[in-house]
């Protein structure tokens, strides 16, 4: 909006307000823009953010709304940017939990492989012995 504003020289208007102590020609001029930077205001909002500037009588009033509604104030962005760290600490607690998770389940599954390989090792040596005893009892009887 800040562009429509400036494009209008309207900007300072909107900025700085109309000044009382101006001369009666200019203070009329001066309304009268400050009027169409209001209009500008007020048609490019939403209805749902309308509500919100409805009351306001000048640009500068609308524009102040806005601004503190959208951008916050001062006290607003300080404790936003107190959130926004305990945020960041937050996620770097949660990145470190979870790379130690995928660390233990990185072990777990090459323990698991480990057992894996060693139940395939045994129930192979099973079958050998398996097939040894079976070739011992096919000897004996032959040898009788």
């Amino acid at each position: 909006m800040k562009t429509l504003f400036r494009s209008q020289d309207l900007w300072e208007i909107v900025e700085d307000g109309v000044l009382k102590n101006e001369e009666e020609g200019r203070m009329q001029e001066l309304k009268k823009r400050d009027a169409k930077a209001l209009f500008f205001i007020q048609q490019g909002l939403h209805e749902t953010v309308f509500s919100r500037v409805s009351a306001a009588k000048t640009a500068k009033e609308a524009w102040k709304a806005l601004r503190n509604e959208f951008q916050g104030t001062t006290e607003v962005k300080i404790e936003s940017t107190e959130l926004e760290s305990e945020l960041m600490k937050g996620r770097s607690k949660l990145i470190a939990i979870q790379e130690e998770i995928e660390e233990d389940q990185e072990a777990q599954g090459e323990e698991m492989e480990e057992v894996g390989r060693e139940a395939e090792a045994e129930a192979e040596a099973e079958t050998h012995n398996k097939k040894r005893e079976d070739a011992s009892i096919i000897t004996k009887w032959d040898i009788l």
